[in-house]
């Protein structure tokens, strides 16, 4: 029996600070596995319906997600 790796989805909303309203723009984010931001794992584009962007498939461990576009 092999053991299989435990893989989960992160999704994260984005919404204005002051407001609280959801953002249903074009934005896209970055995840990197180092602090400085420059080992990049995966681009994701938005979800404009959802004001969302969802990584998925994610091993256990430590990431770093930047916005990189908005508009």
């Amino acid at each position: 029996m092999k053991d299989k790796p435990i893989l989960k989805t992160v999704k994260l909303i984005k919404a204005d600070e002051d407001t609280k309203e959801l953002i249903r723009a074009d934005f896209e984010f970055n995840m990197y596995e180092d602090p400085e931001c420059n080992k990049l794992i995966e681009k994701v584009m938005s979800d404009k319906e959802n004001a969302t962007i969802t990584f998925k498939d994610l091993r256990y461990g430590i990431y770093y997600i930047r916005e990189r576009k908005s508009t």
